[in-house]
């Protein structure tokens, strides 16, 4: 039974009934004499991310999600992180719940402005981040796999991408992922091409 929702999270019901289903929210204060008094439940524990650092939730109408599975050497990982960008800016991120291999990813967008935009699946692993995942555009309300077929990242597949500090180094070589040439080394967190190789600035 749902008992709450958390704000931030996407949720998908799916029934072959027929008649229509209503949520009740639970209402402090109003209970009578002959029913339980009303306790909020708690959030479910869920591990914050710590490597990407999304967007605001609330700044997007929408949200689609993905409900993943990380694999490597054919492996499933519990302790990496999975983010999805559009156009290079975070739109969600998430590790998975504590005893679980599973990564339950809300990605925020908006049907207006992303729905031809491509949603990139990064994974962070062992100090490396790996570009997994590139197929998707932005599509509200879209759930990519479910807990009996899981979307599978798989890194053996993937394209690493170095991480190192702006100030490491030079000025020359630096581009967009769009391909626009800087005149220097970029200091805004971001992912770019140095050299013709893609690396995240930090």
């Amino acid at each position: 039974m749902l008992q709450s929702i958390i704000p931030g999270e996407g949720y998908v019901y799916y029934s072959k009934a027929k008649n229509d289903k209503t949520f009740h929210y639970p209402k402090l204060g109003t209970q009578s004499s002959h029913s339980p008094a009303y306790h909020a439940p708690e959030a479910p524990h869920r591990s914050p991310a710590v490597h990407y650092t999304p967007v605001d939730p609330y700044t997007f109408p929408d949200n689609m999600s993905v409900v993943a599975v990380v694999v490597r050497d054919g492996q499933r990982l519990a302790d990496a992180e999975v983010g999805a960008f559009v156009d290079g800016e975070c739109r969600g991120a998430i590790r998975a719940n504590e005893g679980s291999e599973y990564y339950f990813l809300t990605v925020m967008g908006s049907s207006a402005d992303d729905q031809n935009h491509i949603v990139e699946l990064r994974v962070f692993a062992d100090g490396t981040e790996y570009v997994v995942d590139r197929k998707n555009t932005f599509i509200n309300d879209l759930v990519l796999g479910d807990l009996d077929n899981p979307y599978v990242l798989d890194l053996d597949d993937a394209s690493g991408i170095k991480v190192v500090y702006a100030d490491d180094l030079d000025d020359d070589g630096w581009y967009t992922l769009q391909g626009y040439k800087l005149k220097k080394r970029p200091t805004r967190r971001g992912v770019y091409i140095h050299h013709g190789e893609k690396v995240i600035v930090e």
